[in-house]
């Protein structure tokens, strides 16, 4: 998740960096390669071990944050203009996720409520079912009723993340 949130930042950093300010001052630094070969350190391991986990968890975190830094930094800059809702809603959800991370990271637990899953879905959570084959699964909670061959949607359940980023529910 944080490596997908840096690249989601950098490519953010491009499109305020580039458009307004071609040929105006230094590209500013993000690192990419060099994040990218420690993303890879550990996601191409068997098993890596908790030490090496939380090595290349404060690598990202701290790529991320850089990022974060540097996109506020542009936007002051430039008047924040030049985003597309998607992208302003990706920001903020990459926000959340990097308070959410950084908040794991540095209490050494595993669990933060309202955890963000997808960047891209970020109403999703995840739902402990037991089952054998995939003890957990992803997607809102919904409770659904028939009558006469209709189908009703009761209740839809995301919390309180879809109120933060501006998700609503139609019908």
């Amino acid at each position: 998740m944080l490596n997908e949130a840096r690249e989601k930042a950098e490519k953010i950093i491009d499109k305020l960096q580039h458009e307004p300010f071609r040929g105006k001052g230094k590209k500013v630094r993000t690192y990419r390669q060099e994040a990218r070969k420690e993303y890879l350190k550990v996601a191409k391991r068997r098993r890596a071990s908790k030490k090496v986990m939380r090595k290349g968890i404060r690598k990202q975190l701290q790529y991320l944050a850089r990022n974060l830094r540097y996109i506020e930094e542009l936007r002051v800059r430039d008047g924040s203009g030049k985003l597309s809702k998607r992208e302003s809603k990706d920001l903020v959800v990459i926000k959340e996720l990097y308070k959410q991370q950084k908040y794991m990271y540095e209490n050494r637990v595993h669990s933060v409520g309202n955890r963000i899953v997808s960047i891209s879905q970020s109403h999703v959570r995840p739902i402990v079912r037991g089952k054998i084959a995939s003890p957990v699964e992803f997607g809102a909670k919904i409770s659904v009723s028939v009558v006469d061959g209709y189908v009703f949607l009761d209740r839809l359940s995301f919390r309180e993340l879809q109120r933060r980023i501006g998700f609503k529910r139609t019908g």
